[in-house]
């Protein structure tokens, strides 16, 4: 995340560790769409991307992988 929001217009008390936390399992891609997503709220509400708008944005979007199931053993 700390990579993507460089040059944008943010908090300078952005809680990384938190937001590492809450992407887990997440890919690059999905980070790009939760940051992009985080710069339209701001705008929107002519304000500096916060942690607050980047877990909003994490929140409404789920990470792209399917995380695995254990598979059943079948028995015969």
């Amino acid at each position: 995340v700390e990579k993507q929001v460089v040059g944008r217009y943010i908090e300078f008390d952005i809680d990384y560790q938190r937001l590492v936390s809450l992407t887990e399992n997440y890919v690059s891609s999905d980070i790009r769409y939760i940051v992009d997503e985080a710069a339209r709220i701001a705008l929107e509400r002519d304000v500096k991307i916060s942690t607050d708008i980047l877990e909003e944005s994490i929140k409404s979007h789920p990470s792209s992988l399917h995380v695995a199931q254990p598979k059943k053993k079948i028995g015969f």
